[in-house]
């Protein structure tokens, strides 16, 4: 029977060194001396998928995607196909249309009786107007007289 191992390899150079080395002299290899520690393994934190459009951008293939190469500009998205875009502004263009519509309709409803009020007061001045002329009185002469507008 050999006695005790005075002499071991290094794992990463192959030259011998003392068996109760911590580290290679050569290329600086650490020996392990103690067992890694024993105890639960670590877990990592979830991470949620994040949110995914709701349209599938196609894969890269323009120049360079066979040798593996990023796509130019790979920050920037593709943009969305013809249809979903048609089919977005046709929503906003009956969004927009829509409000329209319902301001004008308001704007009337709203409006209306101020146009009645304000021919209501005119025919008021019409005929007080009528009045003054009835009563052989100059019309304008008599608005200066008064300062009436």
């Amino acid at each position: 029977m050999q006695g005790a191992e005075t002499h071991k390899l290094c794992p990463s150079c192959g030259t011998p060194v003392a068996a109760d080395a911590a580290f290679c002299q050569k290329c600086g290899h650490a020996f392990r001396t103690q067992l890694p520690p024993s105890g639960p393994p670590k877990t990592q934190a979830f991470t949620p998928p994040q949110a995914q459009p709701h349209w599938n951008p196609p894969l890269y293939g323009g120049p360079g995607a066979a040798q593996g190469y990023p796509p130019p500009f790979s920050n920037l998205q593709p943009a969305p196909p013809l249809d979903w875009q048609l089919g977005e502004l046709a929503r906003r263009y009956r969004d927009a249309h829509n409000v329209f519509v319902w301001t004008l309709i308001g704007g009337i409803l709203c409006i209306w009786p101020l146009w009645i009020i304000t021919y209501l007061e005119h025919q008021k001045k019409v005929d007080i107007k009528n009045s003054v002329a009835a009563l052989g009185v100059d019309v304008e002469g008599w608005r200066m007289t008064y300062r009436l507008s």
